[in-house]
């Protein structure tokens, strides 16, 4: 890609020493069209850092077919863009390849990264326990760090032969960029604008499993859950807590994914630490509404886990 022959860079004059000086400074800072191909080279290295190949080159898929899709179309989503950026862009994403990946391909040696296959080891471990259990229904959270891997997850077990027959996935984001912003973005996948529709689905049942950011956790009410599965490292006891909470079912399960067990080991003890302090507020809390006659609302409400694990995943 030669920022040189982006039109925007074309049109800039070059006639005074201002206009040669603006002009590097662009050359530097690049064009939205270049700065939108670094964003995606930065999402995809992290798909196969985090997820494996086969997810990488899926996820470039599903950015080139939907980037020409809405171009053809000239749908508004990148309104304020000029058209020849649009027509350039276009052109670069055409020469990217593109891959048949196939179902049978994903279950390939080296396809999925460790974390991956161990997440879906998890999942297909933990509905079958609740089946085992008698459970009527399964329900649970999958949480993951960037917006990018709420799509790739759900597509991906959408789609694993192990996960495809049991597992009905939604997908949540934050709204820390507002819908017309994210529509703008060439690696932006999921509509935020989608979140009440995914919410009445998984309440109803007719979703069984979501794929989420930090958004869930932050009071959006989302009913208590079987399973939840934070598949990155949590900073703040604000964060644990809220995430935790949402496994409160009876039999319910939270798993951490760590690189090592060692590591995971270790950070189990500040995480411990936090639990202590939410069940003492918690148990104090239930004095005072015991107080009041209101203990059996706060009883579903704070229940927690009944038990969590460590999942290694490398």
């Amino acid at each position: 890609m030669d920022i040189k022959n982006d039109p925007y860079i074309q049109s800039l004059p070059r006639e005074t020493e201002r206009d040669e000086r603006q002009y590097q400074k662009d050359l530097t800072s690049g064009s939205y069209p270049m700065q939108q191909m670094k964003a995606l080279v930065n999402k995809y290295t992290h798909v196969c850092e985090e997820y494996g190949s086969w997810p990488g080159d899926l996820y470039i898929n599903i950015v080139k077919s939907r980037y020409m899709e809405l171009v053809r179309e000239k749908r508004d989503d990148h309104v304020d863009w000029l058209d020849a950026d649009k027509i350039y862009l276009m052109d670069i994403l055409s020469e990217v390849d593109t891959f048949e990946l196939s179902d049978a391909s994903m279950m390939e040696p080296g396809s999925l990264s460790p974390k991956m296959e161990k997440l879906i080891e998890v999942l297909v471990e933990e509905y079958e326990a609740d089946m085992t259990r008698g459970e009527q229904s399964f329900s649970g959270i999958i949480f993951v760090e960037q917006r990018v891997g709420v799509t790739v997850v759900a597509e991906i077990l959408s789609r694993h032969p192990k996960t495809k027959d049991i597992f009905k996935c939604g997908t949540l984001v934050g709204s820390s960029q507002n819908s017309a912003r994210a529509g703008k973005n060439l690696t932006e996948l999921v509509d935020p604008k989608k979140t009440d529709l995914t919410l009445v689905d998984f309440r109803a049942g007719e979703k069984n499993l979501i794929v989420a950011t930090s958004v869930a956790e932050e009071g959006l009410d989302v009913q208590s859950c079987h399973l939840v599965v934070c598949c990155y490292m949590q900073q703040t006891k604000k964060s644990y807590v809220q995430m935790r909470g949402r496994a409160r079912r009876k039999n319910s399960t939270y798993v951490l994914m760590f690189p090592d067990e060692d590591i995971g080991r270790l950070r189990l003890q500040d995480l411990e630490k936090w639990e202590e302090e939410m069940l003492e507020a918690y148990q104090d809390e239930k004095r005072k509404l015991t107080e009041r006659g209101e203990e059996a609302e706060l009883e579903e409400e704070a229940a927690v886990a009944e038990k969590y694990y460590i999942a290694e995943t490398k």
